[in-house]
């Protein structure tokens, strides 16, 4: 489904006012095909005393990131300058992060930190002043890959690498992209991470007309590695960038095992409010991108706080929803607060059948 008008003006109002609207958008992605089912009668307390927290970082990180909502703001493509600046002061005002594409130090004073160890090391100096670190295998294209990392030992020598040099005080964070999810998790948790990073936007990248991967079918084997390899137990994390678009989506990504999720496009939508003509969404990556003058006069602390309204209103909505799964905290959602109303997305996920009642044999046998 395309991003039409409805949901045009659902965003318009949130990043303006903050407040919830409590409509149910559908999304372009197969988290259509995954419906809630919340027991109604089973809440407990107050929806506001929902805990939604989530804490990266392992037993042994001394330095570890807590996260005050299970989202985080990322963007695949190198942002203009007051973009970068919103986007980064409204993660840190929600208590999260921002995963940008940006070379511009002084954005990233006074906020969340995200350093990043890559293919090129051009950016190996802001790992020391980051909050976490994103480890990155390859950039989207196979040339990009570490020329000097063959396999999981050197792969772990480099995450001992970057522990030792920030003195065990920062999470880790492993990124790829989706193919051989399954074994480049189970990688990933071998490795020692803190917590490991999939993306469903495939070879072509944000706005490419080059199709990603559903982020359905990049999460049933991401979470099968995690039961393999007891990353849960070891406390590591799963973070998924997608195109999630309402509060509806996040949840049933938790509930399906995300620990936190990535938004982009209804984050460019919100600050776009701002704008003298808001933007389409086919729009967004050509117009917010470095080399366009559409942000050129952006006020960014103004933009900044209605992408920060906006935020907090997806924080609301996911209060009341896990409110009403009968939940005190988001950690406690599970495959059983969801169902598919497709077999294909039974088949994909795991999760139970609507009519069926129950999980399919593959995934029970």
């Amino acid at each position: 489904m395309s991003w039409n008008k409805t949901l045009l003006n659902d965003i318009a109002k949130r990043a303006k006012s903050g407040k919830t609207t409590h409509r149910y958008i559908q999304s372009g992605t197969m988290m259509d095909e995954l419906v809630i089912m919340p027991p109604m009668l089973s809440a407990l307390g107050l929806a506001e005393d929902v805990d939604l927290t989530v804490e990266l970082g392992l037993e042994s990180t001394e330095g570890k990131l807590s996260m005050k909502v299970p989202y985080f703001l990322y963007c695949g493509f190198e942002p203009a300058n007051s973009l970068t600046a919103a986007m980064l002061y409204a993660a840190t005002t929600s208590g999260t992060f921002a995963d940008l594409d940006t070379k511009d130090p002084s954005a990233r004073k006074g906020v969340v930190n995200l350093g990043k160890w890559t293919p090129s090391r051009k950016e190996a100096p802001s790992i020391l002043e980051s909050d976490l670190i994103k480890l990155i295998l390859n950039e989207g294209h196979d040339p990009y890959v570490h020329q000097d990392m063959d396999g999981n030992a050197d792969i772990i020598k480099h995450v001992e690498l970057l522990r030792e040099a920030t003195e065990y005080k920062k999470p880790i964070i492993m990124e790829f992209n989706v193919r051989d999810e399954m074994e480049n998790v189970k990688m990933a948790v071998e490795c020692g991470v803190d917590a490991v990073m999939v993306s469903d936007i495939g070879k072509g990248g944000l706005g490419s007309p080059v199709p990603g991967e559903p982020t359905l079918s990049c999460m049933g084997p991401a979470l099968k590695a995690f039961e393999e390899t007891s990353a849960r137990e070891k406390g590591v994390k799963l973070l998924v960038k997608g195109d999630f678009r309402t509060s509806h989506d996040i949840y049933k990504a938790l509930a399906l095992g995300a620990d936190a999720v990535g938004l982009t496009l209804p984050a460019l939508l919100a600050i776009s409010t701002n704008l003298s003509k808001p933007l389409l969404p086919e729009e967004c990556v050509e117009a917010m991108a470095m080399k366009s003058d559409t942000c050129k006069d952006l006020d960014w602390k103004v933009a900044g706080k209605s992408l920060t309204n906006y935020l907090d209103s997806l924080k609301l909505d996911l209060k009341h929803l896990i409110y009403l799964s009968g939940h005190s905290r988001v950690r406690e959602l599970s495959d059983e607060d969801i169902a598919a109303i497709t077999y294909n997305a039974a088949a994909v996920t795991g999760v139970k059948l609507t009519g069926y009642g129950k999980k399919l044999p593959m995934w029970v046998h």
